[in-house]
């Protein structure tokens, strides 16, 4: 038995090197020709994009590294096939999980990879393909704001309630705004239509300021416009939206529970981090569905094993989209957007595995 672990570990770690790096390198060229355009036209130096280009190396890996391991245990599977190596097996009296189990073994090797790629080298690599991307290029901004809507922010004894709140433009919309007095009894109340930051002030349009005295009186005026002064700039309301992929998984869950203290919608990034937990899983479960994959399919059809299993793959990964989709519209919780694909294809691979002929 150890003599068979070594071996297929081996041709394993192998195959899945050589198509893990035929692919990086295919993406690359393809990558390499559609932006070359952009750091010509940017007078940029060749330095500089093939920094781009390795810098999206990590984070390209952790993307194939699915396809690449169903691929490569179903050319494995298809050659121990082809060159009798089961039926050996089988004659010896071992059975398929004998063969299945050190492949088992490689796919959790290959999630425990791809979950301490995602974790300690994406989050670097990106944010230095990313800023060559925005601050080099110009392609984007390089201050992407939280844009969102229903916001509660408390200030010093003041809270201000905000419909519609739009940081590049320095615009909010449909405002109240609840001034507090010493004793935290409601002192000012002001609603506006709009707010919009000068420079120095929030000039206020088309509401109504409320002032109550403390033996509970109430003075009401209306203005077309009011200059407020505030403590608080644009920069208060707004925050830096850093993508997932520059985030590890600690640092994404404490950014989606501090943007969720703050009043702004955290789903995408609660959704973003529990993606970060189930995709290194992806890689054991199409190992899980391609050994049953190859060995169903007749001796000798390796090409069309391949074929089946980038067939389910693009399915798996389709539904891992999807339900990544449902998440971040809120149809679907977090955790269950993310985990759904694992839990649905997971059990078929099970199942495909228990039915095979021992």
């Amino acid at each position: 038995m150890r003599v068979l672990t070594r071996y297929l570990s081996k041709e394993f770690l192998k195959l899945f090197g050589i198509l893990l790096f035929v692919f990086i390198l295919l993406y690359l060229l393809f990558d390499a020709v559609g932006k070359a355009e952009d750091f010509i036209e940017a007078d940029l130096p060749f330095r500089l994009m093939l920094v781009f280009l390795l810098a999206k190396v990590p984070h390209i890996a952790l993307q194939i590294m699915p396809a690449a391991t169903l691929i490569a245990v179903i050319v494995l599977v298809g050659l121990m096939q082809r060159s009798n190596e089961v039926m050996a097996l089988k004659g010896s009296g071992l059975n398929v999980f004998a063969l299945a189990r050190p492949l088992i073994r490689m796919g959790l090797l290959t999630a425990l990879l791809a979950f301490l790629l995602s974790e300690l080298v994406v989050p670097v690599s990106s944010a230095v393909s990313n800023d060559i991307w925005v601050r080099k290029l110009n392609k984007g901004h390089a201050s992407e704001y939280v844009r969102d809507n229903w916001i509660w922010y408390k200030g010093d004894r003041a809270i201000y309630w905000i419909t519609h709140f739009d940081g590049r433009n320095r615009l909010m919309e449909g405002v109240t705004f609840y001034f507090l007095g010493a004793d935290f009894e409601l002192s000012r109340r002001i609603d506006a239509q709009r707010a919009v930051w000068n420079g120095e002030q929030w000039v206020m349009s088309e509401g109504v300021l409320q002032c109550f005295d403390p033996e509970g009186d109430c003075r009401v005026e209306r203005f077309d416009q009011m200059a407020v002064d505030l403590p608080e700039t644009p920069a208060d309301f707004m925050r830096t939206k850093k993508r997932p992929e520059e985030m590890n998984y600690w640092q994404l869950k404490r950014f989606a529970q501090r943007i969720q203290d703050e009043g702004y919608d955290a789903t995408a990034f609660r959704v973003e981090c529990s993606m970060k937990l189930a995709f290194p899983l992806v890689n054991t479960i199409m190992l899980l569905l391609g050994v049953p994959i190859a060995l169903r399919v007749r001796r000798g059809s390796t090409v069309l094993a391949v074929a089946v299993g980038l067939g389910v793959c693009f399915f798996y990964l389709f539904a891992l989209g999807l339900g990544r989709s449902l998440g971040l519209s809120g149809l679907l919780p977090p955790a269950l957007a993310a985990w759904a694909a694992n839990l649905v294809f997971g059990l078929v691979g099970i199942y495909l595995m228990m039915r095979l002929e021992t």
